[in-house]
């Protein structure tokens, strides 16, 4: 089991002390009816420790039942949890739930090797055009560490020494991918040529010449396709906002996210910022007292796997055309592209876009789509969270990108982005202004084995604007944290925002 621990030392003595005045301390809780994680949470609430637990030890999900008696906390978790291989342990500020017949956490835990971090930068480029390859993915070899590249193709990788031996995967739809040795590009700066691979469609047997049964084999196989146990993710965020060309706003953040398996049927996520950073333009954006909706929270909501959209419905496919385009290459995976456009009889927004399924599994490898600019108005309400009545708010674009990884034959969440466009006009103005809204969230590193959800205190609200939540910036400010390179324009708008003075 992996845990979040701080250096600690103490003697045996304190250590068993401190455990019994803790595990003694008296809870008062409701008389009520809730689950186990629930059940948890309060329990927090009463003490200055978090509980650390395996979600595959422990049934969180089940329900139990509190009394309203001042009892004490062993005598309470004893209660809840009813399984008598099931026992508490306190380390540092943890109380840790385990089962004791798999094993003493103690005895796992151990101070982490002193490691050296290495980087690679570079760009990524087409072999055939020389043009830069946007998004995509680069990572270790027989792991779930990696990164992504920009719309420059340009990137940056850091990674602990002990992979110095392995090898870096790059890969990127309709090319061939490639493998270099780490240490032979290891801090320095390399440009990567992929091979286009393409792939006749005339060539290949395809087994469902359907499109909508392809599909709803690949809606079927979800579960055997996807993980279904809780995960959790270290991901880089960033939150843009341009006046017409012009950055204003960019937010950035290293999270954490505690995911619940698909199959899980309460369904949710946690999330954590581990660092993060905002930079605001304040002399320009006096006038913008509209509100729109929380980028963390639509930027999650566009993982299609998780949250299904009408499109990817079985009971919704007749309200959708779909078409069989062309076979491609994605990470050697040979892949149907299945365009979909939504008829126009039926309720708007509509949306249009491309689907791409993997040949070999039906895995829904990635997605493209859009709505569509005749109807896109008609979703102003649910883009626009609050604005002053003297403003005209009219969206005029919305894009959307996902793209999932597959590793030992189960697919997880690798990259999201989208990006909108709006015209801002006040009602003295004959022309109105252009804003350009833009998220993405790339997976650095997804771990399945042995996770903990995280302590609610440590959480934040997706809802809220994603620029309260973070502040402040410095030199080397992601230290050894991998994120997505900023794009050039990007690049020069931090720069230049950061030297405007604060009055």
């Amino acid at each position: 089991m992996r845990y979040l621990f701080v250096l600690w030392v103490v003697t045996v003595s304190g250590f068993i002390s401190a455990q019994d005045n803790v595990l003694q301390q008296v809870i008062p809780l409701p008389d009520t009816t809730l689950t186990l994680d629930q059940a948890l949470i309060l329990i927090e609430g009463h003490t200055d420790y978090f509980f650390s637990y395996n979600p595959a030890e422990i049934e969180v999900v089940k329900e139990v039942n509190c009394l309203n008696t001042n009892r004490i906390l062993s005598e309470v978790l004893h209660d809840i949890i009813d399984d008598p291989e099931i026992t508490f342990k306190l380390i540092g500020n943890q109380i840790v739930i385990y089962n004791s017949r798999i094993g003493d956490p103690v005895s796992e835990f151990t101070l982490p090797e002193d490691s050296m971090v290495s980087r690679i930068t570079g760009k990524i480029r087409d072999a055939a055009s020389d043009d830069p390859i946007p998004f995509a993915t680069l990572s270790i070899a027989g792991t779930r560490l990696g990164t992504i590249s920009n719309l420059d193709g340009e990137f940056i990788f850091n990674f602990s020494d002990k992979y110095l031996n392995d090898s870096l995967v790059i890969a990127s739809l309709g090319f061939r991918p490639k493998k270099i040795l780490i240490d032979r590009a290891a801090n320095r700066d390399t440009t990567i040529l992929l091979e286009p691979d393409y792939i006749d469609i005339q060539e290949v047997i395809i087994r469902q010449t359907d499109p909508v049964l392809l599909l709803r084999s690949a809606v079927r196989k979800l579960n055997e396709n996807y993980l279904l146990d809780p995960f959790a993710q270290t991901c880089f965020y960033r939150e843009t906002v341009r006046k017409n060309n012009r950055f204003i706003i960019i937010s950035e953040a290293i999270l954490g996210i505690y995911r619940t398996g698909l199959d899980d049927p309460f369904r949710y996520e946690q999330v954590k910022i581990l660092k993060g950073r905002s930079n605001v333009d304040l002399l320009r954006t006096d006038f913008i007292t509209l509100t729109l909706k929380a980028g963390l929270e639509t930027s999650l909501s566009i993982d299609i796997v998780r949250n299904r959209p009408e499109f990817l419905k079985e009971e919704s496919f007749h309200n959708y055309n779909y078409e069989l385009k062309e076979i491609t290459v994605d990470e050697n995976h040979q892949t149907y592209i299945i365009g979909f456009t939504q008829k126009e009889t039926t309720e708007p927004p509509h949306f249009n876009g491309e689907l791409y399924i993997d040949m070999g599994s039906l895995a829904i490898r990635a997605a493209e789509f859009e709505m569509d600019q005749k109807t896109i108005e008609q979703l102003t309400p649910e883009m626009v969270v609050s604005k002053p009545r003297h403003l005209e708010v009219k969206p005029l674009s919305a894009n959307f990108y996902v793209r999932y990884k597959e590793e030992d034959g189960r697919y997880h969440l690798a990259y999201i982005w989208f990006d909108n466009e709006f015209r801002i006009r006040s009602k003295d103005q004959l022309f109105g202004t252009l804003f350009h809204t833009k998220s993405e969230m790339a997976v650095t590193e997804t771990d399945i084995a042995n996770i903990d959800k995280f302590r609610l205190r440590e959480t934040i609200n997706i809802q809220n604007p994603f620029i309260d939540m973070v502040g402040g910036t410095e030199e080397t400010f992601w230290e050894d944290y991998n994120f997505i390179r900023p794009d050039e324009p990007l690049e020069k708008a931090l720069i230049r925002i950061s030297k405007i003075p604060e009055e």
